[in-house]
């Protein structure tokens, strides 16, 4: 297996905390009710300052297609010339977002399950979600990189195979992790290697807990099954009360609310742009040029 080192120079934009479907496992970035962001001089200063190191935004929520600034945050986020991706729930009026989201770099779907038993209690109809969604990304295939997104649960109702199904016949990249208290992904990959993947590229995200280890079959379909391997930085993470139910370590800068703050770790507070600056940035930056 082929082992690459990749340089985890990614922000993780959380534009809003609204959103029209209630997922269980949600963790919501680490920030419940948190103020949609808003377009400002402020804000806009510290996504031009973060672009000296960073060359990567990806837009997250709640569901980010309900904020009502999108287009106008992608226009900017380009013009200081970001890459610039999106996690959405697809669950959306195609007409009111499909100018915005096809000018962006990439679509990442996530699509749980199309058991109805499964998202009774995601979505209030269940058939209009699942004719939504599939519409949606079906769209989205011709005009952008897309990929599905997939949380792995214990849930007997959930039904994966169905979502891997749809992700092999559309030739979609299909990305599996787990939820963070449980343990299943070792059977979803026995569960691929029968269906005749195998595993041949393992990426480590540098400086990140993230590694993506890549599986491809003989039709060239792409399954990555996401996971955490801790990385915690001294300058972030020495003498921390939280180690001992630290849910990911450190994996990407989160900016977030109104005005802009960060978020260092999914279970710790957010600091101002202002203390990140003066306690955190530099040592941060020293991780970035090791890499380079």
């Amino acid at each position: 297996m082929i082992i690459t080192h990749m340089l985890n120079d990614k922000l993780r934009l959380k534009v809003t905390d609204r959103c029209n479907m209630c997922c269980s496992f949600c963790h919501a970035e680490g920030a419940r009710g948190v103020k949609d962001i808003a377009i400002d001089n402020t804000n806009c200063y510290i996504f031009k300052e973060l672009r000296q190191t960073f060359s990567r935004v990806h837009i997250t929520g709640g569901e980010p297609t309900l904020y009502k600034d999108l287009g106008k945050l992608i226009d900017i986020l380009s013009s200081y010339g970001y890459k610039i991706s999106i996690t959405t729930n697809g669950y959306f009026d195609l007409s009111s977002v499909a100018d915005t989201l096809s000018n962006i770099n990439s679509i990442n779907f996530s699509l749980h399950s199309l058991n109805k038993d499964f998202l009774c209690n995601m979505v209030s109809n269940v058939g209009d979600y699942k004719k939504n969604i599939i519409n949606n990304i079906l769209y989205f295939l011709s005009k952008t990189k897309v990929s599905i997104n997939t949380v792995a649960t214990t849930n007997p109702y959930q039904d994966i195979d169905e979502v891997i199904d749809f992700s092999i016949s559309n030739n979609i990249t299909l990305n599996i992790l787990q939820e963070l208290s449980n343990n299943i992904l070792s059977t979803i990959r026995k569960n691929i290697v029968n269906r005749g993947f195998s595993a041949d590229e393992k990426i480590l995200l540098y400086p990140s807990s993230n590694v993506r280890t890549i599986f491809h079959n003989d039709s060239g379909n792409t399954i990555i099954f996401k996971e955490i391997e801790y990385f915690s930085p001294l300058f972030l993470c020495n003498g921390c009360n939280l180690l001992n139910r630290c849910s990911e370590g450190f994996s990407f800068i989160r900016l977030e609310d109104n005005p802009l703050k960060v978020r260092l770790c999914i279970d710790k507070d957010t600091i101002t742009y202002e203390e990140f600056v003066k306690y955190y940035y530099r040592d941060l930056k020293l991780l970035y040029e090791d890499f380079l």
